[in-house]
Formats: structure tokens, sequence, C-alpha cells
């Protein structure tokens, strides 16, 4: 086994996140709903990172330097990584790793890159065709847990006292690289 194969036995997941807040809940929602104990991986891109993925293939190119040197063995067994551009670098990890970190891929990160990922976790509405590592959900993954629910409601009950119950709250989602997230998506 070379020193590129080592795999760390704690922590054994690392999660991959960038400035999206959307995008990085998605792959933290995966990782604490796990119950395991992950790190934290901030990916800061540089220039590069705006190539095509089939450019960038799978490598840690399109990342600035600081977040390069975080990226070292011993590599995780698990990485959990959400939208294209950290999809590239979920499949470097993975082959420097020798193959044994397995990727969670959650977003479509391409057709170049499906095959190189475990498992995708994509929404419905995205409308992959199916693979046999493409897992359909009905919505994004996120951290909205019960007890975050709770300490939400104590914290604004006093604002919410003078309305009707029940209250039902709806989150929409914002723009996305492929456009903006219209009426007709959200009845969608």
């Amino acid at each position: 086994m070379t020193e590129n194969s080592v795999i760390s036995s704690d922590p054994n997941i690392w999660v991959l996140t960038d400035d999206r807040p959307g995008t990085a809940n998605q792959a933290l929602g995966v990782a604490d709903a796990l119950a395991m104990p992950y790190v934290v991986k901030a990916l800061n891109y540089g220039l590069l990172a705006k190539l095509p993925n089939p450019l960038l293939g799978s490598s840690f190119l399109g990342l600035k330097e600081e977040t390069k040197v975080s990226l070292t063995t011993p590599w995780p067994a698990l990485v959990i990584a959400a939208g294209r551009r950290a999809g590239v670098v979920a499949r470097a990890i993975k082959s420097k790793s020798g193959g044994t970190s397995k990727i969670v891929q959650i977003m479509d990160p391409g057709a170049w890159g499906r095959v190189a990922h475990d498992l995708i976790a994509v929404p419905e509405h995205d409308g992959l065709p199916a693979g046999p590592n493409l897992l359909s959900i009905a919505g994004a993954p996120h951290r909205l847990t019960e007890a975050v629910l709770a300490e939400a409601g104590k914290n604004w009950s006093a604002g919410f006292a003078e309305f009707a119950k029940p209250l039902v709250a709806v989150l929409v989602g914002g723009g996305y690289q492929g456009g903006n997230f219209d009426a007709k998506k959200a009845e969608a």
C-alpha cells in the first residue's frame, strides 16, 4: 500500500463545502444524518474552477493553494460532496486514495463524471436517467432537524403569536447557475 492509499481511521468522513450555503448545507445535511464524526474541508476556488469539468478531470486544478495543502493523506473512507466543482475534487481524492475513498455526490456532477461516483443523490425534478449509482430523491438534503426547528420555534414564537394557528412554513430556493427560480419552477 502506498502513502497515497492510506485511509484515515478517525475521522473517516470528509465533507467538501464551498462558499455557496445552499450547496454546502446539502452535503452537511447528509453528513449530519449519518451521526458519525466528520471533518469539513472548505474548498476555495481559483479561476481555473470555471473551466468545464471534462477539462478539470479528477484534479485539484481549480483550487487555491491553501485548499490544496489541506487535502492530503490520510485519505478518508468516505467523501461527501455537492455540486459540479466539488465533484471534480471528490474524484481526485478517490483517485489519490487508490480508489479506496468512496464518493457520495449530492447534485448532478455532470454526465462526464457520473461513472466515478459511488452514489449520486439528485432531486427527482432534475430528471436524470436511471443509473446503477443514481438515487432519485424528493428534494434537496438539508440540515433542518426536529431539534433545530424546535429551537427556532422557541426563538420566533413571540413574533408569530398574533397569527392564526396552525402555521405552515415553506422554504423556497433561489437562483442557480442554470437560471432563476421562477414561478414555473416553484410550481413544478
